[in-house]
């Protein structure tokens, strides 16, 4: 029961986490930040407020949350005959995952989006960002509630990264 506890404030905490970090990055325009760090102005608060509020960065930060948020809400929803196996796991597990997971959601949009557009995050508006944020973060958390998805996903990629390998390699023969 103690864990469900922990887990409860670790979800809690993440989602106004999410929120702290999902308004800066839509609200401030780092542009202005990222100019004086390549003038060579670089400080901890340049480069803070860069990664709280310029899209790439942000928003790795909130598929990591919302990953948390996917982990804490799986392991304190979980039925009584699924609670053994997480009351003999540490809770630094599910947040460890949780972050991993989400973060590697990122990384299969990351890979998406620029191999759709060459310059995807050159002027995105509030309302790409909003949607972005809130479907890639929708996606962070799901793949942690669920993890099957989440190796279904997995599954998904490495199977398409195979078959786009077998027809670079069938073109050089």
């Amino acid at each position: 029961m103690r864990n469900r506890n922990i887990n409860g404030v670790i979800g809690i905490t993440s989602v106004l986490l999410w929120i702290i970090v999902f308004l800066p990055g839509l609200t401030v325009n780092s542009q202005p930040y990222r100019e004086q760090i390549l003038n060579g102005n670089i400080t901890i608060q340049n480069f803070l407020t860069v990664m709280i509020t310029y899209t790439i960065s942000n928003v790795a930060l909130l598929c990591c949350v919302a990953g948390v948020i996917g982990a804490a809400t799986r392991r304190v929803t979980a039925r009584a005959s699924e609670l053994r196996k997480y009351d003999d796991k540490p809770v630094f597990n599910a947040v460890f995952t949780g972050v991993t997971r989400g973060f590697s959601v990122y990384l299969l949009l990351l890979a998406g989006v620029y191999a759709a557009t060459p310059d995807p995050f050159s002027a995105p508006t509030s309302e790409q960002y909003v949607r972005m944020a809130g479907t890639i973060s929708l996606m962070s958390f799901t793949v942690n509630y669920e993890p099957e998805l989440f190796q279904t996903i997995v599954g998904i990629a490495a199977s398409k990264s195979k078959m786009a390998g077998k027809s670079v390699n069938q073109e050089k023969t």
